[in-house]
């Protein structure tokens, strides 16, 4: 886990990213995969969540059915 002032930053770096994505990204591209793997996964890690034994997930490009899971924290 990060300390509280690397958390800070890392909330900070990862505001930055979604700011940029508005003006670098269609809409169609920040999408649900995009925000996983972009915006939750790595503050997930910064609270110290280890993405390969405590996260799985899917990434999927259909919409979701129902009953799907695509992201579970162990």
């Amino acid at each position: 886990m990060v300390s509280r002032p690397e958390l800070v930053k890392l909330v900070g770096e990862l505001s930055q990213v979604v700011v940029e994505a508005r003006n670098k990204l269609e809409p169609s591209q920040r999408n649900e995969v995009w925000t996983k793997h972009v915006f939750i996964v790595p503050l997930l890690g910064g609270l110290g969540w280890d993405r390969y034994p405590d996260m799985g997930y899917e990434d999927k490009d259909s919409p979701d059915v129902e009953g799907s899971l695509d992201f579970m924290i162990m």
